[in-house]
């Protein structure tokens, strides 16, 4: 059962605690699903400039979410020298454009910016 929500998709070469941005976007209910994944991926590591391999996408569905006709593109990304609040604000607009053209119109972005040196993260292994 799907009653309290569930991953839909994940699109990385490697999930690895260092691979970032990670992008967790909240869909309502009944959401189709991403067009082209690959082209997606391949336009947002375009925007946010980093390699194959460092960019993580979760998609999840929300039982109850407070807009439901504009779901949330949740950025975490590290902090870097380049990524200024207007360089950010481009890749917000690129980011949103980007889903938009690959099935979800409307999205809002969020961008949390973390400095890895005072960040502690551990993956567990099943």
């Amino acid at each position: 059962s799907r009653a309290s929500g569930g991953v839909l998709l994940v699109a990385a070469s490697l999930l690895t605690p260092a691979a970032m941005p990670l992008m967790k976007v909240l869909v309502p209910k009944g959401y189709n699903g991403v067009k082209d994944l690959p082209g997606l991926v391949k336009k947002l590591q375009s925007i946010w400039q980093v390699e194959d391999g460092a960019l993580q996408i979760f998609v999840e569905e929300c039982i109850q979410i407070a807009d439901p006709g504009s779901p949330l593109v949740d950025v975490r990304a590290k902090i870097k020298k380049e990524r200024t609040p207007p360089v950010l604000a481009k890749y917000m607009e690129g980011t949103q454009a980007a889903f938009g053209e690959h099935g979800l119109p409307g999205a809002r972005v969020r961008v949390e910016l973390f400095d890895p040196n005072v960040l502690h993260m551990q993956l567990s292994r099943l």
